[in-house]
C-alpha cells in the first residue's frame, strides 16, 4: 500500500467500501471529483470518502477540507441519504488535520485503522489487479 499510486489507493478503498455491504464507487475525475472520490450508499446510510496515498509521514488537512466541501454537491445528489464525512490515508494525520476533522465532523482512518479494515475485508492480489483494470477502462472513458 505504501507504493500505491492515488488511482491503485482508490480503487483499494472502493474494494474495501464494497466488502463491508456499500455500493461503492469511484468518483468521474473529469473536471474534478468534488473533494470526493469514493461514494459509498447501504441503504440511505452512505459514506464520502477522500482517499490520500502518501510517502510523508503526516498529513495536513487537504483531505478534511475535500471532502467537508465537496459533500454538499453530493448531498444533493442523494437528498434522502445521510452521509458520513470519511478522510483515509496510508500514513497518518498532523494535529491540524485532526483539530479540522473535529470541527467538520470527518472521521479519519489512518494506516492502523487502514491495516485493520484489510485484515477484516482481505482482498486478494488477483481480485485487486481486476478491479484496477476495469476501473482503469471506466476512468479512460470518463476522463
Amino acid at each position: 500500500m505504501d507504493r500505491m499510486d492515488w488511482f491503485r489507493f482508490e480503487v483499494l478503498c472502493r474494494l474495501l467500501w464494497s466488502k463491508a455491504g456499500y455500493s461503492a464507487w469511484l468518483t468521474p475525475k473529469r473536471g474534478g471529483d468534488g473533494g470526493v472520490d469514493i461514494v459509498a450508499l447501504k441503504g440511505r446510510e452512505g459514506e464520502l470518502v477522500q482517499c490520500k496515498s502518501s510517502a510523508n509521514a503526516e498529513l495536513g488537512w487537504d483531505a478534511i477540507k475535500e471532502v467537508a466541501a465537496g459533500a454538499a454537491s453530493y448531498q444533493a445528489q442523494y437528498p434522502s441519504a445521510r452521509f458520513r464525512r470519511v478522510a483515509v490515508t496510508n500514513r497518518s494525520f498532523n494535529g491540524a488535520a485532526r483539530h479540522q476533522s473535529e470541527m467538520n465532523r470527518v472521521s479519519l482512518i489512518e494506516r492502523p485503522d487502514l491495516e485493520e479494515l484489510m485484515a477484516q475485508r482481505p482482498v486478494s492480489n488477483l481480485e485487486f489487479e481486476d478491479e484496477v483494470a476495469q476501473a482503469g477502462l471506466t476512468y479512460d472513458e470518463g476522463a
